[in-house]
């Protein structure tokens, strides 16, 4: 099914009521996105609203979660049994059974240090900020890292704001900011969002709450899209997406052995945008290699982190009900810089992964996936006049041949490998 912008987003708490869903004429497609309370559960991509078929397809989205939570499953078939013959008070009876009690484990917010690193944009930082004055479990600080600023906007707008901390990064560089805001934090958990999102009100609970077991350092959260307005910012969502899926995940040095040879694919694990480390783990693999990232390569500063910290025996949890949602770019032309970078970006972490641990799959996925994956996208953007999902095929060659260059002028730059006291 081809879904065309605007696509109108609809959030769906299926323990408040149970409404079929009527969109307005003006938009072409519809993005749903169903809940129970703050546990996101499933999404469904339509163009057409059937309520017969929306019920079936309504259960086919969220019959993955449901049975993920049930571990027992006592709950799941009657939950969705109930579901599909329309029995709205056996199904909300069904859920509440499931959920009551529902709690995650680990240290509190009041241990999580909030980061948010940024540029020239302090339109888009206030929304993030005011997102996070409304946080159930409020997190023991929140700090701007003002990367680079040309002007004292950032600053000004920090001061609306009691108790925020300004922190001024002269040095331009997404992973030099991400640094600096690991040395000016006070918390046993550094968690990470960008200046575009705007965090679901529980994100610093769940974040928190994923830190059960001492060998979790990392946690990852589901990205949401904000708005799906326009034709990049769907081509986006639909190819590029931040978002992870609704079940929990676990990464660790089983999931790292099984591709170690063929490329670790730590791309999948997250998005900067949404993460927590604990502070630890700086002290045990380095800080962010501050080659990575908007600023220098362009990319991929997270997963070549994650791979560190799966290349040491450590693991990394994906919790989906650590939310935020994402204000995707406008406009083409702006993508097509954003894909750019991001293939730049991951063809040097590649490098950088082999150049720190000499494990064969980065290279083999770098000289040999890569091009048999761009020749097939190559034939099949001809048949699809480059439209699309291949409208990019360009900037993603462009930018892996770009990453190459860009490692060979910068591999001696000694990588960031110690703590330093703040």
């Amino acid at each position: 099914m081809k879904v065309r912008a605007p696509c109108q987003i609809l959030h769906l708490d299926l323990a408040l009521d149970y409404q079929f869903p009527i969109r307005g004429n003006r938009y072409p497609s519809c993005y749903q996105l169903f809940w129970w309370n703050h546990i996101p559960l499933g999404q469904l991509f339509t163009q057409t609203l059937d309520e017969k078929h929306w019920v079936v397809q309504v259960a086919a989205a969220i019959r993955p979660a449901i049975l993920e939570y049930d571990q027992s499953s006592i709950h799941s078939n009657k939950i969705l049994a109930a579901w599909e013959k329309g029995d709205y008070p056996a199904f909300v009876q069904g859920m509440t059974e499931l959920f009551s009690g529902f709690a995650q484990g680990g240290p509190g917010a009041s241990e999580v240090s909030v980061v948010i690193c940024t540029r020239n944009q302090s339109a888009a930082l206030e929304g993030c900020l005011e997102a996070l004055q409304h946080q159930q479990d409020p997190p023991l600080e929140i700090l701007v890292v003002d990367n680079a600023p040309v002007d004292d906007s950032t600053r000004q707008l920090v001061t609306k704001f009691p108790g925020v901390i300004y922190c001024l990064e002269p040095r331009a560089g997404l992973d030099i900011a991400r640094n600096t805001g690991v040395r000016k934090s006070r918390g046993r958990i550094i968690a990470y969002t960008d200046d575009d999102t705007r965090p679901h009100p529980d994100w610093t609970r769940a974040l928190a709450g994923a830190f059960a077991r001492k060998r979790i350092m990392g946690v990852t959260g589901l990205v949401l899209a904000a708005r799906l307005d326009t034709e990049a910012q769907l081509i986006f969502e639909t190819n590029w997406s931040f978002n992870r899926g609704f079940l929990p995940m676990v990464y660790d040095r089983h999931y790292f052995n099984a591709y170690r040879d063929s490329a670790v694919p730590v791309w999948e694990i997250g998005a900067g945008a949404n993460m927590a480390l604990r502070r630890e783990i700086f002290h045990i693999v380095g800080y962010f290699d501050e080659r990575l990232d908007v600023g220098a390569a362009g990319c991929s500063g997270d997963s070549e982190y994650w791979y560190r910290i799966l290349a040491e025996g450590y693991e990394i949890d994906y919790e989906p009900r650590a939310v935020v949602f994402h204000d995707h770019r406008r406009e083409m032309q702006d993508l097509r810089r954003q894909i750019f970078r991001y293939m730049r970006g991951f063809t040097t972490a590649l490098f950088i992964q082999n150049e720190k641990y000499h494990h064969r799959g980065n290279l083999h996925h770098l000289y040999r996936h890569l091009p048999l994956h761009y020749l097939r996208m190559l034939a099949l953007g001809v048949r699809h006049r480059f439209n699309g999902r291949y409208s990019t095929i360009w900037q993603e060659i462009g930018g892996c041949l770009s990453g190459i260059r860009y490692y060979r002028e910068h591999r001696q730059k000694a990588p960031i490998t110690e703590m330093h006291p703040g």
